[in-house]
């Protein structure tokens, strides 16, 4: 008789632990839901940013939020009020060659002072110190990210290279750097038609501009990221290149930095990113984030802009992000890329790459 009620007793304990348990899931999930507690809130929100920004993983923020709560977050992905350039009309330079950068300022870089391995004086790891290429290439890291920073001494050798199959397949960023006259580095640029996550690469969205040529169609919701013939880093909402001198250029959004302030909006989450910035004294910045990965879950718009702010950017603009993000460096990819293809990354319709000094001076030449 006392076994029969210990059993009881037993299965009452735990029917009411269950409840309980129940109750405070419930009380939880609803404080999540439908109370705005700080703290929480934004790492509630940031969950359905980042879920939402995917093509694939979207059911992480649907399953788990009801739609009108994920409706309201991602109401907020605004991009950034127009952003125009404000430069003058330019008559464009009858060259196909960008203006070589007067005067070299003299280690723009510093890298006299830097050591491979140590840290530079922003707490960033040195991991490529290329005095002969005027080329620093950094370790950043984050809270949430872990990725890569390289710093460009002369904005003269930054061009777009394209896929040599345009409208058909693109090249992987190594291949295309090798097709360009072994470009030294590069990072991918526009985005491309990618039904399902299996595109080819081959087919570009947006307007792209290489050496003065044009591939694609301008479109108005992409910012613009266009390099001039003086070697001018312009990114914003402006249709009439020729107006601004453009002699290379691409399309994607949002725009980061303008005139050396913050100007985006939010509710992009951690993705793996992909950023292109000057500084006032016209060193380049590429900026490739890992992401999606046990290492590095991503980075938002707002962490890779405080990055480039650290180091004096004054435009920044982002490419194509998410599986396309990679980083290339003399014939090898530097960073992880969130896609199976990640030895190579994935095939990509063009990119910013960077001339080998050596085929600069000779083109100049």
């Amino acid at each position: 008789m006392l076994t029969k009620r210990r059993k009881k007793l037993k299965i009452l304990e735990a029917l009411i632990a269950f409840v309980t348990t129940l109750c405070v899931i419930c009380v939880m999930y609803m404080g999540v839901v439908w109370i705005n507690i700080p703290g929480v809130a934004v790492l509630r929100d940031l969950w359905i940013e980042t879920a939402m920004t995917t093509e694939e993983h979207q059911w992480l923020a649907t399953s788990f939020f009801p739609k009108w709560l994920v409706d309201d977050v991602m109401s907020m992905q605004v991009r950034p009020g127009r952003i125009e350039v404000d430069l003058p009309t330019i008559t464009p330079p009858n060259t196909s060659k960008p203006t070589p950068s007067p005067t070299p300022i003299p280690d723009i870089l510093g890298q006299k002072n830097l050591t491979v391995g140590k840290k530079d004086s922003h707490g960033n790891k040195v991991l490529i110190n290329d005095i002969n290429e005027g080329i620093v290439i950094l370790e950043v890291k984050g809270n949430s990210y872990s990725g890569f920073l390289a710093l460009i001494d002369d904005p003269s050798r930054v061009f777009v290279g394209t896929t040599n199959r345009k409208d058909v397949w693109g090249q992987v960023i190594c291949d295309m750097m090798k097709s360009h006259d072994n470009a030294v580095l590069g990072i991918n640029a526009s985005g491309f038609q990618d039904p399902e996550g299996h595109g080819k690469g081959g087919n570009i969205n947006g307007l792209c501009f290489y050496g003065g040529k044009s591939w694609g169609t301008y479109m108005p919701n992409y910012s613009s990221i266009c390099l001039t013939y003086d070697n001018k880093l312009l990114v914003g909402d402006f249709s009439s290149w020729e107006k601004y001198n453009v002699r290379d250029g691409a399309q994607f959004y949002p725009c980061l930095i303008s005139k050396g302030k913050v100007v985006l909006g939010r509710g992009y989450g951690l993705q793996p990113r992909t950023i292109i910035a000057q500084a006032e004294n016209g060193v380049m910045m590429f900026l490739v984030v890992d992401g999606r990965a046990l290492h590095s879950a991503g980075a938002t718009y707002k962490q890779c802009a405080d990055i480039l702010l650290e180091y004096g950017a004054v435009t920044a603009a982002a490419c194509d992000g998410g599986s396309s993000s990679v980083m290339g460096y003399k014939g090898k990819v530097l960073n992880i890329p969130s896609t199976p293809m990640k030895d190579t990354g994935r095939y990509l319709p063009n990119a910013f790459l960077v001339r080998s000094k050596a085929v600069q001076n000779v083109s100049e030449n």
